[in-house]
């Protein structure tokens, strides 16, 4: 079997790619790296600069046609790489983020030279979007008419034509998570369960074992620009004033825009870890930081760990929303209790060993790619 992976999120093709390989399963990945994440790929999709001229650019964006000159360049090379394979597994209805006529230009040539054709859903769909918007829970407060106006454009400008022409062509749509399951609910293609975000065993980290007089380390992350989207900016707020009432008992460390393995370096030592505060589940980024056995804040809503076949109903992380005294209260009873630190660590790695290990996910897509 050769399976084709297109587009990239956070890495969350990677454990799984390397776990189909151990299986003797021949894979290939082409994405543009996840952007400044710096991901790698068997093909990288590498895009120049933007026309600057903002008219022009303008224009090439509502036509589809954004990173022309890039598309021109590396056509004659990337499709003699998206073809031939027994499998295609796209990580969205967009997964290489050029103008939406160029995607639509390669999602055609993939489909009529590969045998099966199958939907991740992970993030930026165009369906997922819409339901986002019909059930208010995109930030619109935040953003200014100049950026309301942006996010119209790109949800909607030609992304319903390609999500129309993807989930025409696909055997079934798997969702990542329950919202993305959620999205897509009135689609006769979309599986029952949901598919988990993968991780290796390398990836397992050991329980928190936390000594006397150590500080407790709040460890942030945050990609620049995005703040207000995944709520960092209240985290910040908030976990500011934690420091102020614990002073040295606590040590607060935050991180903006690194590359992926500088990023896992710093956290390693972290005890307390931010996802994101609008969320029914946790992200990639949030298992990433349960499966090395910290304490995350995230979605952990009860509709979205119900989806999981082997959650026990205990304390695997710290639901977040949007209310900034409940968030400080929480930090604060993680600090004055730090027997429920090293609880809610155990709980996180058992949580991902039973449910995201990446040969238990593999064995998943393996049984959908060839029952359909």
């Amino acid at each position: 079997m050769k399976v084709l992976f297109i587009g990239e999120y956070s890495g969350v093709f990677q454990d799984l790619i390397k776990a189909l390989n151990e299986r003797g399963i021949e894979t290939f990945l082409i994405s543009d790296g996840d952007g400044w994440r710096h991901r790698k790929a068997d093909f990288l999709i590498k895009k120049d600069t933007r026309v600057k001229n903002r008219w022009l650019s303008l224009l090439l964006y509502c036509c589809g046609l954004t990173w022309l000159h890039s598309f021109i360049t590396m056509w004659p090379q990337l499709k003699s790489r998206i073809k031939g394979y027994d499998i295609v597994q796209l990580n969205s209805d967009f997964p290489l983020r050029f103008g939406w006529l160029i995607e639509l230009r390669i999602l055609h040539y993939v489909v009529s030279h590969n045998r099966k054709l199958f939907l991740s859903v992970l993030g930026d769909d165009y369906a997922v979007n819409r339901w986002l918007c019909r059930n208010n829970l995109v930030n619109f407060q935040y953003m200014t008419n100049s950026e309301k106006i942006a996010y119209s454009l790109k949800q909607f400008i030609g992304r319903k034509l390609i999500n129309n022409y993807v989930t025409k062509h696909v055997r079934a749509i798997c969702p990542g998570t329950y919202y993305y399951k959620q999205s897509y609910r009135n689609n006769l293609k979309l599986c029952s369960t949901i598919f988990p975000f993968a991780i290796s065993s390398e990836k397992i980290g050991t329980p928190i074992h936390i000594k006397k007089d150590e500080p407790i380390i709040i460890f942030h992350g945050w990609q620049t620009g995005r703040e207000k989207e995944k709520g960092n900016d209240i985290f910040d707020r908030v976990i500011k004033k934690v420091v102020v009432k614990y002073r040295n008992k606590i040590k607060y460390v935050v991180v903006k825009s690194v590359p992926y393995e500088e990023y896992c370096q710093l956290f390693s030592s972290a005890h307390i870890f931010i996802d994101q505060l609008y969320a029914d589940d946790k992200g990639v980024n949030g298992l990433l930081g349960m499966a090395a056995g910290k304490v995350v804040f995230s979605g952990f809503m009860p509709e979205a760990l119900a989806e999981y076949p082997h959650y026990k109903n205990n304390l695997i992380g710290v639901r977040a929303y949007n209310n900034e005294e409940y968030l400080f209260d929480k930090f604060c009873e993680l600090i004055d209790n730090p027997a429920l630190i090293e609880e809610i660590s155990r709980n996180a790695i058992d949580f991902v060993l039973q449910n995201h290990l990446n040969t238990t996910v593999a064995e998943q897509y393996i049984k959908l790619w060839t029952t359909l």
